[in-house]
């Protein structure tokens, strides 16, 4: 094609048709500007396929994600949904008269259920790849990445709550715990060395009702626990509807 071109331009100078020549001259400019535009048309067409591929494959594991906070979240407010109920159980044990002078051994297992904790961290393995290989740049709607970012800044404040109350059951629950109570008893092989039965005293249902200390801590775990249960609704609420969001975002074609 570049040989057949030429020829015509030098039978045209060979002639000396100096007008035509000028004129095919700048037909040859046009077709070759034409060219180049095409070209960059289609390599541009290939960098906007190649960016939605991209956000497209994101946005999909940010959803996986997503998924996998809503089940760990439904799994934190049913931890805290059970934990209520065992310290309204432990609650009664100490204002009820009916379990006044019990062993306390009977309740070993109620109790203990209650120094149990969860720590909830929300999964954001697509969120830090995005941010990385800065991704969030092809998304056009802004709408979504504010909410994309909002979602995590308010998971990663409900995470840091729930390690709040991490420390307060560990710090107020294990103390009493370890400073009232005689563990190698209540839990049987924790030290195997051990014949003696446990001191009559230690087991007694008094050595909680005695305590104002174990009370204000039951009272407070309870209330931290209403805390996270309200949170983990809400926190549940808006991974559903970001999980729309990007749905919506990715049916319209970006």
């Amino acid at each position: 094609m570049i040989k057949f071109f030429r020829k015509i331009r030098y039978d045209l100078m060979e002639k000396n048709k100096t007008g035509k020549y000028l004129k095919y001259a700048v037909g040859e400019i046009i077709l070759v500007v034409i060219g180049i535009l095409i070209a960059l048309s289609i390599n541009n067409w290939n960098e906007l396929r190649k960016e939605k591929e991209t956000v497209k494959s994101s946005l999909e594991a940010m959803k996986s994600n997503i998924n996998e906070d809503i089940t760990d979240l439904k799994k934190q407010k049913d931890y805290n949904t059970e934990l209520r109920e065992r310290v309204s159980f432990a609650l009664k044990i100490i204002a009820l008269p009916q379990y006044a002078n019990q062993p306390l051994t009977i309740y070993a297992d109620s109790i203990g259920d209650i120094t149990q904790v969860r720590h909830f961290f929300p999964t954001s393995i697509a969120l830090r790849s995005m941010q990385s290989n800065s991704h969030f740049q092809y998304i056009k709607d802004e709408n979504l990445k504010e909410s994309i970012y909002r979602y995590y800044d308010e998971l990663e404040y409900f995470s840091n709550v729930t390690e709040n109350n991490v420390l307060f059951s560990d710090k107020r629950m294990e103390e009493f715990v370890f400073d009232q109570m005689e563990i190698s008893s209540y839990w049987p092989g924790s030290n195997p060395y051990k014949t003696k039965s446990l001191n009559s005293e230690l087991n007694n249902t008094n050595v909680l009702r005695n305590s104002n200390v174990i009370e204000n801590v039951l009272i407070g775990r309870r209330l931290r626990a209403g805390g996270e249960i309200e949170r983990s609704e809400n926190a549940i609420l808006a991974s559903q509807k970001l999980i729309e969001k990007i749905e919506n975002y990715l049916n319209e074609g970006q």
